[in-house]
């Protein structure tokens, strides 16, 4: 199976994956346990238990989708969030806005 990053970075001697999504996961079809759990799987298999994970869709995940993804340990950035996406990753990482 081939993976692309969307993003990837070493902050504090700690690897971030981000991906990122534009599909709209319709609640009665699709959800993003696909996308989560292939992430938690990148992260864990390339940075460790030091290594973190952001998804950033444009749309909207669900609730069983944002459970999943707090198990996982994966931050999300969904919907409206994504116009405040440069706070929320200076957040996650750590670091003064900019």
């Amino acid at each position: 199976m081939k993976n692309e990053l969307d993003l990837a970075l070493l902050y504090d001697n700690r690897l971030h994956i981000i991906e990122c999504k534009t599909r709209h996961y319709n609640a009665e079809e699709e959800d993003a346990a696909e996308a989560l759990y292939k992430l938690a799987t990148l992260v864990r298999q390339l940075g460790g238990i030091r290594a973190r994970a952001m998804l950033v869709s444009h749309y909207p995940l669900n609730k069983a989708d944002r459970r999943r993804a707090e198990v996982l340990d994966i931050q999300v950035v969904d919907g409206r969030n994504v116009r405040d996406f440069r706070s929320r990753l200076c957040q996650w990482l750590g670091v003064d806005t900019v």
